[in-house]
């Protein structure tokens, strides 16, 4: 019962790691089709890290966040320059001597120059936060990459190690089905005790589980890989699983 527990926990947990990684709702359910087949593909890092880099959302904003405090800081250098204006009106109107009713053109014009001797030194305040800020969104952007290209990176460590584990696993299941035959064998001809079969037949169901969890895995970590090179979490292809 204790097995089985675990198992069950295990499945629900993983089930809430999928539903993440698929961006579903909390509240609807997982259902997964078909086999944990491995379907071997192409691993090179640096396509991974490109797409990733093209896609991914964080590091769109991190480069927002960076073009926009080299604006304030083009800004606050600006601040100190001096601010011409002009304007220009015209219109018409009455109320004149020595006749009020005569509507009459009334044109006005000026010109403002605003120069900025002291500010108490506010400009320099300003000049500062700017590039502080500047400075904190480059690092923010830089953070952002490399965070990307780790994610991509352990992704891909995590999907080669589930392939091993397939193919351990696999190894393993061959191993404790021949066992199992040649248990059941010298069973059927009384040179195995019930017990022995028993022990055979466990250590098969134990492979095979070990195998069935390291595809599942797999499947997991494609995902991820996914994820991490912000490509599109399609349902994965199996080649025992026919499409609709």
């Amino acid at each position: 019962m204790t097995k089985k527990t675990d198992l069950e926990s295990e499945l629900a947990n993983q089930s809430i790691a999928l539903s993440r990684l698929c961006g579903l709702p909390e509240d609807e359910p997982v259902g997964v089709e078909g086999s944990f087949a491995s379907v071997e593909q192409g691993e090179e890092e640096s396509s991974f890290v490109v797409s990733a880099l093209e896609k991914r959302l964080e590091l769109r904003l991190a480069g927002e966040h960076e073009r926009t405090a080299i604006r304030k800081t083009e800004l606050a250098e600006r601040a100190c320059l001096p601010v011409i204006t002009g304007n220009l009106s015209w219109g018409t109107a009455n109320g004149f001597l020595p006749d009020l009713e005569e509507m009459r053109p009334n044109t006005a014009a000026g010109v403002r120059m605003e120069l900025p001797l002291f500010t108490g030194f506010a400009i320099r305040s300003e000049k500062r936060a700017a590039l502080a800020m500047q400075r904190a969104a480059g690092a923010e952007r830089l953070d952002t990459d490399q965070q990307i290209r780790q994610e991509v990176r352990q992704s891909l460590n995590s999907l080669r190690a589930s392939r091993q584990n397939i193919a351990t696993t696999t190894l393993q299941v061959k191993q404790a089905e021949l066992a199992a035959e040649h248990a059941r064998t010298r069973y059927r001809n009384g040179l195995a005790t019930a017990l022995d079969l028993l022990d055979t037949e466990a250590s098969l169901a134990e492979a095979e589980l070990s195998n069935l969890q390291a595809r599942y895995t797999l499947v997991m970590n494609t995902y991820a890989l996914k994820r991490a090179a912000g490509e599109p979490l399609e349902p994965i292809q199996q080649p025992d699983q026919k499409t609709p």
